[in-house]
């Protein structure tokens, strides 16, 4: 059930329910004396206060009914809209092989892996970074704006590799993305598993919420500006609407791009199909157990990963209260 589960207290809900349910009638009954009712029977408007309790009883029924059908309802549609939420890149289409971050894989079989997986029939576009939906490997830095005053900004700082943003369909609000073929400062040289080069600022891509936290009233604001990352100079070259790689429910959190030749540390391989996922999935695990196959590729969907992280308790929420609203509709008749 895991941790914030529903079902413990709606189990226990139930049986309270039951139990107070079962033991007013018992109690109600047992108090009842023949002579009393028959009595009270022949009496013109007798018992009223039996009928009047009777009839708060099937309003707050009734009451219980319309609320649990409207919490359902809520629920079901806040259940919809964190899952058709906008995450600013392309997810449909995409897969992921988490086990090409493993550590028995050599740099050899790494880029054969790459170049097969690449030419594989329905591969529309293929990618390798450290972070990616659902977790990854990613450092936390310190960030600051020139002259600015106050604390750093504490900032994602994510590895990624060739054709990143445009295997995610990222939307490119100002600025550019990395082309190392064409600006050799794009290569990184700072953050987690590098060091700094003397008289070298390398280059950088932020998204939105960072440049926004940083002070960028407008995303084109930030372009050539320097920063201070880690105590490294850095040029931000380009910025990105936001990419939400975890839940729609927790805020966005700043994000520094840094380019690195193979994704970086532990990286993983993020592939765009043109065709039909499924069908690439298969040929793609089969090129994979060819060429490495004492590592399990570790393969799904980024869709099924999403579902599996974030939205499979919310899912099982909603089934639970459909089907707790249906129970008590059909027993109170409404």
């Amino acid at each position: 059930m895991g941790a914030g589960s529903i079902l413990p207290p709606l189990l226990a809900t139930t049986a309270l329910v039951t139990l107070l349910a079962g033991f007013y009638p018992a109690f109600v009954i047992s108090r009842f004396l023949p002579a009393g009712v028959l009595a009270a029977a022949r009496t013109p408007g007798g018992d009223r206060a039996g009928a009047g309790l009777r009839k708060a009883l099937v309003v707050t029924q009734f009451g219980i009914a319309v609320a649990l059908m409207i919490g359902t309802a809520v629920l079901f549609a806040q259940t919809r809209h964190v899952q058709q939420a906008d995450i600013g890149f392309g997810r449909d289409g995409l897969i992921m092989l988490s086990g090409y971050g493993d550590a028995a894989l050599d740099s050899g079989q790494r880029a054969r892996l790459v170049d097969a997986m690449r030419k594989t029939r329905g591969v529309a576009g293929i990618t390798t970074s450290g972070v990616v939906p659902g977790g990854g490997t990613f450092a936390i830095a310190k960030m600051k704006r020139a002259g600015a005053i106050g604390e750093p900004l504490m900032i994602v700082q994510a590895t990624v590799g060739e054709q990143f943003f445009d295997t995610y369909r990222a939307r490119l609000l100002a600025g550019r993305i990395f082309d190392a073929d064409q600006f050799a400062l794009d290569v990184g040289n700072s953050g987690t598993g590098s060091k700094a080069v003397a008289g070298r600022v390398a280059n950088i891509v932020l998204n939105h919420t960072a440049a926004r936290r940083l002070g960028f009233e407008q995303a084109d604001e930030a372009i050539g500006q320097f920063v201070s990352l880690d105590g490294a100079t850095v040029r931000i070259v380009g910025v990105i609407a936001d990419m939400r790689f975890r839940t729609p429910r927790e805020p966005v959190e700043a994000f520094a791009y840094s380019y690195r030749p193979g994704g970086g540390y532990r990286a993983i391989v993020v592939i765009r199909t043109s065709a039909d996922p499924a069908t690439v999935l298969g040929r793609l695990e089969t090129t994979w157990r060819r060429i490495a196959p004492a590592v399990p590729p570790a393969a799904t969907t980024v869709d099924q990963k999403l579902y599996e992280s974030y939205y499979r308790q919310d899912m099982q929420r909603s089934r639970l209260f459909t089907t707790g609203a249906r129970c008590w509709r059909s027993r109170s008749g409404v």
